[in-house]
């Protein structure tokens, strides 16, 4: 399934549960890219680099492989291994990737810096999160970039938001607490610095988008 054939399907049967699984198809460019680069193929380059890890991440996506031994169902989490490395053990391949059907009032949204329309991402930022009254419940916040050597969940930000009131001071509060999760690598186009404050400002950004969806 290539990236052009999921966004078509998923723009017009997705509503706010799934809207970060749209922003992300939607950022990843250029149109050719989307056209041809599939599902598959994405998270078995395991590098943090790409968008679509980042986003399943947040969604707790599971992997469905097929080998010699029968089939396994592998979180996306320990899907990801390294640079270049999943699970995926000799003879092994990708059949499928399950999303499992979020509940009601429940959303997320994504973000990504890129130096061009055409680069990888600097830091790329996924969250997905429900709404329990005025609380927050079940906050997932998913970090990638160059931010390590595979996608990152930012626990002290979850933590922090987990059946807390859904305020601006609350989010805000939680948001600067991602340098607590991860040391950004720095190189010729950011420093870590910089990164780290982009991560900050991305990840309060989509708390309150995706919040913003649920009204």
């Amino acid at each position: 399934t290539t990236f052009a054939e999921l966004l078509n399907a998923s723009e017009s049967r997705f509503g706010p549960e799934l809207a970060v699984l749209v922003e992300t198809l939607r950022s990843i460019r250029p149109m050719q890219v989307r056209n041809v680069a599939t599902i598959g193929g994405s998270i078995c380059s395991s590098l943090p680099f790409f968008d679509l890890p980042t986003a399943l991440v947040a969604l707790e996506a599971q992997v469905r492989v097929v080998g010699p031994s029968g089939e396994r169902v592998i979180p996306i989490e320990d899907f990801l291994v390294d640079f270049f490395l999943t699970d995926l053990k000799p003879g092994e391949f990708v059949s499928e990737v399950q999303i499992p059907k979020p509940s009601a009032r429940t959303s997320g949204a994504f973000r990504k810096l890129e130096t061009n329309s055409v680069d990888w991402a600097l830091v790329n930022v996924a969250v997905q999160l429900g709404k329990h009254g005025n609380e927050m419940r079940n906050v997932r916040v998913a970090l990638g970039g160059a931010v390590g050597r595979k996608v990152i969940r930012a626990r002290s930000v979850e933590g922090l938001l987990e059946s807390q009131r859904a305020s601006q001071e609350n989010i805000s509060k939680a948001s600067q607490a991602v340098s607590n999760d991860v040391k950004p690598e720095g190189d010729f186009r950011a420093s870590s610095e910089y990164r780290t404050e982009v991560l900050k400002v991305y990840v309060r950004r989509c708390l309150e988008s995706a919040l913003s969806r649920m009204g």
